[in-house]
């Protein structure tokens, strides 16, 4: 099975979850026309309409219904994973003996993370280092 567009998904997701192409467009920062033709495409792409188009702008069809929550869900879900991988590459990891840790290290990491509040740090205490940590002993 082929999987319809990415970006198509997305225009539609956005303007289902929108209520209307303009707002889509924005979110998006594409045009209104963009998102238009994503979800043609789309539309073309599974054989079904989507959205029932009006004077008044645009509306879900029972097809559109049923398709937005389960991309709504699936961008939350790589979203938050994107989010916990990236956190991960971006924290501090510094692995040191518990003794050097209330000693000198506790005292100063409070300083640390006054100055760098956006930087995470994983802190781990063991005798013994380790690789895969930024610091160590």
């Amino acid at each position: 099975m082929r999987l319809p567009p990415l970006n198509a998904l997305r225009a539609f997701e956005a303007a289902a979850r929108h209520s209307g192409y303009i707002a889509a467009a924005e979110e998006l920062h594409v045009t209104r026309g963009a998102i238009s033709r994503q979800v043609k495409l789309l539309e073309e792409h599974l054989g079904v309409q989507l959205f029932q188009r009006g004077h008044n702008g645009v509306t879900l069809t029972e097809a559109g219904r049923g398709l937005l929550p389960v991309l709504t869900d699936a961008f939350r879900k790589i979203a938050a994973q994107t989010d916990r991988m990236t956190e991960q590459a971006t924290a501090l990891r510094i692995i040191c003996p518990p003794t050097l840790s209330i000693r000198w290290l506790f005292p100063k990491l409070a300083a640390f993370r006054q100055a760098h509040p956006e930087t995470p740090v994983r802190l781990t205490t063991d005798f013994y280092g380790r690789s895969g940590f930024d610091a160590t002993r």
